[in-house]
């Protein structure tokens, strides 16, 4: 399984190798699924301050469906050494390694890239790339200083690290201090590094008198300090939200169903993630008509109360970066090989850039699939710069198809009936997860359930019919109950 990832990634790779102020391609082999770029530093004054930066560029996707990387750089001759970090992961598609250089002609380098996913049967699955890299030892003053005093501002985290753990060792704070002197970079603070004031004094105590048992006793660190914060032990992401009154939607749909109504939700909204919203269309009609409104209505309107009044041409930006191409859907539809269109997401900036998720209900047959297939490969023929990889998550097979620059950002997922396109990576993994069971699903929640008994979704197409499709629940609805007043605040949409 590994060998055949990497035949696949070698397809994308590109490597670039730069020394001395040249730029040179690297070798077809290069199986690591990013670029980098080496560059060294020679002093006009010293011949033996020499030093290098290895820099790491990952296209935006390569890491999305990891669940973890490791980039590891380690010397393979003596011509290089004191390299930093030790260990790194790619931060916001970037990662720099630094090092010494010595001695003549070239240092071999070994960059290893680990990375853990997914197997298609949710199984771990580890992959080590490993790629040799030459470096040029210069012979004549050349590069930006800054490579150095990166590098000796790295030395200084590695060696300030090692004081945290080793708090007694004098030798690392021997070395922070030197920095300033050998190499013109200030070091970091030591006292910052330096042990807790109270625990000297606690230790000190214990060596020389019984002197701790008084001091515990007359509280003199509590006297002096100040108000205590407490344990910092729940994370950000796990602060609960301020409770707002809102409905009693339960209740609602118990009286409802008292009186023998019930829910009627949309089939597609199974599929949906609760805090999305959805707009559904039951024919080609419906979405058409959604289409010419939104040209000839809103992005004028758009124009109008903006500063710029540019035309975005945001519905054909949005097909080109979904890879779908509306007017084709057509001939689908009334074959029943569409059946219904839905589309969702998690907000409505679309001018400023929004994740947008297409889910077409198909007949079982493969002809929505081969539609999208033949469509990709009229657009590789245009834009060969295309990329196209698979990706399992949670056991689902995910289609990636991108360009470096977003402007093409299609992920597809089938499931049973359902298609699923996206213009976002998580937003896909979002609608994975609901499909999982990992997230409440939009079909579940009460208040959209209990809008679905005021406004059931139409089982005829034979006239255009607005119907609700909600996101959030009314959670700032305060006033007595109505059919508008429940559903004030949801967004709902069915349109025939």
């Amino acid at each position: 399984m590994g060998d055949k990832n990497m035949s696949r990634n070698r397809a994308f790779v590109t490597g670039i190798l730069a020394t001395c102020g040249l730029v040179v391609p690297c070798t077809a082999q290069d199986s690591l699924p990013f670029s980098y770029t080496v560059e060294t530093f020679q002093h006009e004054d010293d011949d033996d301050v020499r030093a290098f930066v290895l820099k790491l560029e990952q296209p935006f996707l390569a890491e999305e469906f990891e669940k973890n990387n490791y980039l590891r750089l380690k010397a393979l001759d003596k011509n290089s050494f004191l390299i930093y970090p030790r260990e790194t992961r790619f931060q916001q598609k970037h990662a720099e390694f630094y090092g010494r250089l010595r001695g003549d002609g070239k240092a071999m380098l070994q960059l290893s890239y680990e990375t853990i996913s997914e197997n298609p049967d949710g199984s771990r699955k580890v992959i080590n790339r490993q790629r040799q890299i030459e470096v040029d030892v210069p012979t004549e003053a050349q590069g930006p200083e800054t490579i150095y005093s990166s590098w000796a501002k790295f030395q200084n985290r590695h060696f300030a690290d090692l004081l945290e753990y080793s708090p007694g060792e004098s030798f690392f704070e021997y070395l922070l201090l030197q920095s300033k002197h050998r190499y013109g970079v200030t070091p970091p603070s030591l006292a910052r590094l330096m042990p807790n004031k109270d625990a000297s004094e606690e230790g000190l105590y214990r060596l020389f008198s019984s002197g701790l048992e008084l001091q515990q006793s007359l509280q003199r660190n509590s006297l002096r300090a100040g108000a205590p914060q407490g344990d910092l032990t729940i994370h950000i992401s796990q602060v609960p939200e301020p409770k707002i009154e809102s409905l009693n939607y339960k209740e609602l749909l118990d009286e409802k169903a008292k009186a023998g109504e019930l829910p009627k939700p949309h089939a597609v909204a199974d599929l949906i993630p609760e805090d999305q919203y959805l707009l559904q269309f039951n024919s080609f009609n419906g979405a058409n008509n959604l289409r010419t409104s939104f040209e000839e209505w809103l992005e004028p309107l758009w124009r109008l109360f903006s500063e710029d009044a540019r035309d975005h041409h945001l519905w054909s930006k949005y097909e080109s970066q979904l890879l779908i191409d509306f007017a084709n859907l057509e001939p689908l539809f009334k074959n029943g090989q569409v059946q219904n269109l839905a589309l969702t997401g998690s907000d409505f900036f679309v001018a400023e850039g929004t994740d947008l998720t297409v889910v077409l209900k198909t007949d079982g047959s493969d002809a929505v699939a081969t539609q999208i297939t033949k469509w990709v490969e009229q657009l590789k023929a245009q834009q060969p710069e295309l990329q196209d990889r698979e990706f399992n998550y949670r056991g689902l097979k995910i289609q990636a198809r991108y360009t470096a620059d977003r402007k093409i950002s299609s992920f597809v997922v089938q499931h049973e009936d359902w298609i699923v396109i996206s213009n976002s990576h998580v937003g896909i993994r979002r609608i994975i997860d609901t499909l999982q069971h990992q997230l409440p699903a939009l079909g579940a929640a009460e208040d959209y359930r209990y809008a679905t008994v005021l406004l059931p979704p139409p089982l005829t197409s034979l006239r255009t019919v607005t119907s609700i499709v909600r996101t959030r629940s009314c959670d700032t609805c305060s006033a007595p109950h109505s059919k508008w007043e429940n559903v004030a605040a949801s967004k709902a949409l069915t349109i025939l």
